[in-house]
């Protein structure tokens, strides 16, 4: 089995837009956490508590869906690799597989993702930390949950592989 080049091409051009909306996200998402951090907790304690949440929330989560997206996709050009491969050439993907089996990758700065996920798991406790004072039921709820996407965040690259099983099983069925 093969895939139109034109195809191939556009998975990669996902990977790619997704790669960079993570970054559109992530860079105000900073911004907003550093005006946050400056507002007057005393005064607007349960808007700037509400208001952090929602910022911190909404970007983890969708870092979280656009990280599933690049390795969904990324396993997918892999596994057609794999099934289609060009005589006296090596894939990308392939070499990168097979380095990652010899070198694991560092824990957290190995792979973007997880070191994305790491800073929000950071936000989680400081979010805590910040407002448990103001009301700490909402603050320990509000910073659980935003530290399960962190973690969920964190965990993606690890399911790389169960994705690419996944492909190579779909892509042997057609």
């Amino acid at each position: 089995m093969s895939i139109d080049e034109a195809d191939r091409q556009k998975v990669i051009d996902e990977i790619n837009g997704c790669q960079e909306r993570i970054l559109e996200t992530f860079v105000p998402t900073i911004i907003a956490v550093g005006l946050i951090a400056v507002a007057d907790r005393d005064t607007f304690a349960t808007v700037t508590l509400i208001c952090a949440f929602v910022v911190l929330f909404g970007a983890s989560l969708y870092t979280a869906s656009l990280s599933y997206k690049i390795f969904r996709n990324a396993c997918f050009i892999r596994a057609l690799s794999d099934l289609a491969p060009i005589e006296g050439s090596a894939h990308w993907e392939d070499m990168l597989a097979r380095f990652n089996r010899e070198q694991r990758p560092p824990m957290i700065i190995g792979y973007e993702t997880r070191t994305i996920a790491f800073i929000f798991m950071i936000f989680s406790l400081a979010y805590v930390y910040m407002f448990f004072e103001i009301n700490a039921l909402m603050a320990m709820v509000c910073g659980v949950l935003l530290f399960v996407v962190a973690l969920r965040i964190f965990l993606i690259p690890r399911a790389a592989e169960r994705y690419y099983q996944q492909w190579q099983a779909l892509l042997q069925e057609q």
